[in-house]
């Protein structure tokens, strides 16, 4: 495995069109360094997008970034007539917003492509309506990744938020969000579970190595660490960062490994957003 970093410097400097295409060569170049590397299978993303809510000609820089995003990965995973990418699924990826002048993506490389795995309660993200951008953001729920013979995969969760369907649950209410994350997060390993054949569960499923929360507010910090780790107290290491979530309304947003502690959650502490 590898993990590869690019920067987009200066990316709050930049215009709508020029941050869109800064944005598609990134992604391109991250994509031939790990060819390069030998782990040329991207299964893992972490988008650190600066100013993520600020307007640009009308989008959000979150809006304008997933349109460079799109340019980049749907037309090498797209195998339907409208390029939509329907037809296959994406990397998993976390994406949110911090203050500062850079736009940052690490990505984790495997030798060998991993398996995508979709939430029964929510809308892939790369089918989302309209309603979220002309381009939809290119990422898969969670991915299953083979490690070791003989013993189950990892799992690599993307950023699981208060979402059903496409839509937000319980704007503004912290307690209810944590609630609907957690039985999103609930979901998703139960689909992957199901998926592991059984002569590799005989000591159980594997227990979440590490997590992270995204928090917006400060004050909620305390809140959410409480309500994880009640949750999932056999969890091994669990890490809070303070950031903007890609859909303002929200105000936490969980990402996780499971399986492994090799591949511990690694973006922001690369990034350098403190806990």
């Amino acid at each position: 495995m590898a993990v590869v970093t690019d920067v987009i410097a200066g990316a709050t400097a930049l215009g709508p069109g020029e941050l869109e295409q800064a944005v598609r060569d990134t992604y391109k170049r991250i994509i031939l360094r790990l060819r390069a590397s030998g782990a040329s299978h991207p299964v893992r993303f972490w988008n650190f997008i600066p100013r993520i809510h600020e307007r640009l000609g009308g989008r959000s820089r979150y809006i304008v970034f997933n349109a460079g995003r799109f340019a980049a990965l749907a037309g090498a995973n797209a195998d339907t007539p409208d390029g939509s990418g329907n037809g296959r699924s994406f990397p998993t990826a976390s994406g949110v917003g911090y203050d500062g002048e850079d736009l940052v993506v690490h990505c984790l490389g495997a030798t060998r492509p991993g398996e995508p795995i979709e939430n029964p309660r929510q809308i892939p993200a790369y089918r989302y309506s309209a309603r979220f951008g002309l381009h939809p953001p290119c990422f898969t729920r969670a991915t299953s990744l083979a490690i070791e013979s003989g013993r189950p995969p990892a799992l690599l969760v993307a950023g699981t938020a208060s979402v059903v369907g496409e839509d937000s649950r319980h704007p503004g209410d912290l307690n209810r969000q944590l609630e609907e994350t957690f039985a999103n997060l609930d979901a998703l390993l139960g689909a992957w579970r199901a998926r592991i054949p059984e002569h590799l569960l005989n000591g159980g499923p594997p227990d979440l190595a590490s997590l992270r929360a995204y928090y917006v507010r400060e004050g909620d910090r305390e809140v959410i660490l409480a309500a994880i780790l009640a949750r999932y107290p056999r969890i091994g290491v669990v890490e809070t960062v303070r950031a903007d979530i890609c859909r303002p309304e929200l105000l936490v947003e969980i990402e996780c490994t499971i399986g492994t502690s090799a591949l511990a959650a690694s973006g922001a502490s690369r990034h350098g957003l403190g806990a």
